[in-house]
């Protein structure tokens, strides 16, 4: 519930930082995402979250495509089912689906990678969203999340 909190109430800029990492099996273990190493939660999706580079621009890929209402980029409370992942250790460290309870918040009082990723979506999509840390939680971290964490999120809009 506290990540929940959270997740709402942090809300900071991030930078413009446009350099991706490159696809290289090498880089340091810092650099890298592991994929998931966690179960997934009953009633979650079953997607594939692969090991790779961490994501150093905000990446959003359409899993499903909904059929309802767009959400817009504007302040408005919206209802989702997610999944949130750490990059470098692969652990899931909240997940709605795990207390079988949607949360609703105002887009306005997320995280940025959220504020950013989830416009343009409609109720009933599901969206991949691999959120560097800057427009995570950034040098602070969070309750299970280590400073300087990239994260990634699986989406599903219920209402918008």
């Amino acid at each position: 519930m506290v990540l929940i909190v959270a997740i709402v109430l942090f809300a900071t800029g991030g930078s413009n930082d446009k350099d991706s990492a490159a696809a290289d099996p090498n880089q340091p273990e810092q650099t890298r995402c592991v994929g998931l190493k966690d179960p997934l939660p009953a009633g979650a999706p079953k997607v594939e979250i692969a090991a790779g580079p961490a994501p150093t621009t905000l990446e959003k890929k359409d899993l499903v495509v909904g059929k309802g209402a767009v959400v817009s980029g504007t302040p408005g409370e919206i209802e989702v089912n997610y999944l949130g992942v750490t990059c470098r250790t692969g652990k899931i460290f909240d997940s709605s689906w795990s207390r079988k309870q949607t949360l609703t918040a105002d887009l306005a009082n997320l995280i940025p990678g959220w504020k950013q990723g989830i416009p343009g979506m409609r109720e009933g999509g599901r969206r991949l969203l691999r959120i560097p840390s800057d427009l995570a939680y950034g040098q602070s971290g969070g309750q299970g999340i280590a400073p300087n964490e990239p994260l990634i999120f699986i989406v599903d809009v219920v209402k918008g």
